[in-house]
């Protein structure tokens, strides 16, 4: 063993002691020799008690008045891996590290040379293989007739694997508690009674809550009263051991009262005895991902719609055909009778204006026939201008604003046209007649994180057109089902609910993507994508 640099001697640390004399374990020789445990009971009994010492399982030894090891017992010996005589009359200081022999001689021996008695003094010693051992030693001294302390019985615990585990749970702790403060989702540590013990940074940003609302309130508070009760049940069966791991999904309610949607999921964290210590519960803001699933539904939605209207249109429109050139063979065979020609002329009418009609409910089905051309589409906006005027009436006032720059589209012109002229009808009659009407054009940019909400719009470069007005609004309720063909805001007999479908479907078919935005009170703006051409 390479052996630390030999500490002082209790003499040289303390120079008012003096060598011991008539030590109770007899030191045969100048130099002290380690006995398995020298004769130390004077009685008859001694022997048994000696035997007693030296087989028990704990760690003991005996030091002289100067501090030199005297005798050791197996469990000591066999712990530490040194021979009887390799601690042969040498120093209990030699045996610990540099901090430790510092602590020995300079904080503890001075109060053991006071009172004859230390406990539960942290150690680290150095075992004959060069490892460390932490111990805890504890002494017992006895005085000689001169009141110094002449020799010491000294046990040792070693708690190196409980020192080794606390430093493993401090470095878990710590690794723990850096993923849970930085965490991108909320944390929460709280007690089987439900009380917040941590929450971290993220959950508190997410549910916009002051900190003393963490300190006083059960977790449970949080969550919407519609559903605690799920939660609670949950949470019954997760401490019943019913479940390993209890997942929810839950609301909970912000500092500002809105709701917010979240994958809840709450594991137990359990002491040395088993019994539940903690809970940790994750928490994921999955708002995004119902909107997104919301609009992927309303998207297949309005394509079953439309795949359902398509076909109804094209067989109706097919029927209409047959009626129509009937009706027109009619026409020329009652020709000379003027009531019945009559009658076959409403009759045509009437079905020309079911023909119109289909053909509108294809445009929604995006079946209609399109003829794209590359439009400069500030020049077509700005020259509907007159006819949009004439058309809404003169209490309503036009602003017509167009984006710098002459931006295209690969565009059916007519039907632009006839999609703009659609919206300010739709705007004026939210007017009620009176009001603003803005119609206008921007660049924009759908980038992918707008397109992840949208599951049918392609990232990319847009020119947007929006009609705008001032009118009542449209409540948020209804909002989704806008562009549903026969679906309408306006009084019965005052619209045919396909407007707004004509110019989804239209918008659809083109490879554009149109949206609607609008407040009760504060107007409606409808905004066309259309993709642009550079």
């Amino acid at each position: 063993m390479n052996m630390p640099a030999k500490a002082e001697t209790w003499t040289q640390s303390f120079s008012g002691w003096d060598e011991p004399k008539g030590a109770a374990w007899r030191i045969e020789s100048q130099t002290p020799q380690v006995r398995d445990i020298v004769p130390f009971f004077p009685d008859q009994n001694g022997k048994v008690y000696e035997q007693l010492l030296f087989n028990m399982p704990v760690r003991l030894h005996c030091m002289d008045g100067m501090g030199r090891m005297t005798a050791a017992n197996k469990h000591w010996t066999d712990t530490f891996g040194y021979s009887r005589t390799e601690i042969d009359g040498k120093l209990f200081a030699d045996f610990l590290t540099p901090e430790s022999r510092l602590k020995l001689v300079q904080t503890i021996y001075p109060g053991y040379l006071q009172s004859g008695i230390c406990r539960d003094a942290d150690l680290v010693l150095f075992r004959k293989d060069g490892t460390l051992a932490n111990v805890i030693l504890s002494m017992n001294g006895y005085r000689g007739d001169r009141g110094r302390i002449e020799r010491s019985v000294c046990i040792l615990q070693d708690v190196t694997a409980r020192k080794i585990a606390e430093i493993a749970s401090r470095r878990s702790e710590q690794r723990f508690r850096g993923a849970f403060d930085t965490a991108a989702h909320g944390m929460a540590i709280i007690s089987p009674a439900g009380r917040i013990v941590s929450a971290n940074p993220a959950l508190k940003e997410m549910l916009a809550r002051t900190p003393s609302e963490f300190d006083t309130c059960g977790f449970e508070d949080f969550i919407h009263a519609e559903d605690r009760g799920q939660f609670l049940y949950g949470m019954k069966r997760l401490l019943m051991g019913d479940v390993p791991m209890l997942k929810q999904e839950l609301r909970f309610v912000k500092g500002n009262g809105q709701l917010l949607p979240c994958g809840t999921s709450v594991s137990i964290v359990r002491d040395e005895k088993k019994e539940i210590d903690q809970l940790v519960i994750q928490i994921v803001d999955v708002s995004s991902k119902k909107q997104t699933e919301a609009q992927l539904q309303h998207v297949q939605k309005m394509d079953a719609v439309g795949q359902l209207t398509g076909g109804l249109a094209h067989d109706f429109n097919n029927l209409l055909t047959i009626i129509i050139g009937n009706l027109q063979l009619i026409e020329m065979a009652v020709k000379g009778n003027e009531k019945a020609t009559k009658r076959a002329i409403e009759a045509i009418d009437a079905a020309q204006k079911g023909s119109d009609l289909t053909r509108q409910l294809l445009a929604f089905a995006r079946k209609q026939s399109l003829e794209p051309q590359d439009v400069e589409v500030n020049a077509l906006v700005t020259e509907m201008g007159p006819l949009v005027s004439r058309t809404i009436g003169e209490m309503v006032e036009l602003k017509v604003e167009t984006m710098e720059g002459a931006p295209h589209a690969i565009i059916d012109p007519s039907q632009l046209e006839s999609a703009i002229l659609n919206l300010a009808i739709n705007a004026r009659d939210a007017m009620d007649g009176r009001g603003k009407l803005v119609i206008e054009t921007q660049a924009a940019y759908l980038d992918e994180a707008y397109a992840a909400r949208y599951p049918e719009v392609v990232p990319g470069h847009y020119v947007l057109v929006a009609v705008s007005d001032t009118g009542a609004g449209i409540p948020a309720e209804l909002l989704d089902k806008v562009f549903q063909p026969f679906f309408t805001t306006k009084g019965q007999g005052k619209g045919s609910g396909l407007g707004l479908s004509m110019v989804y479907g239209f918008i659809k078919q083109s490879g554009g993507h149109i949206a609607v935005y609008s407040e009760v009170g504060h107007g409606t703006a409808v905004k066309m994508y259309l993709p642009r051409k550079f």
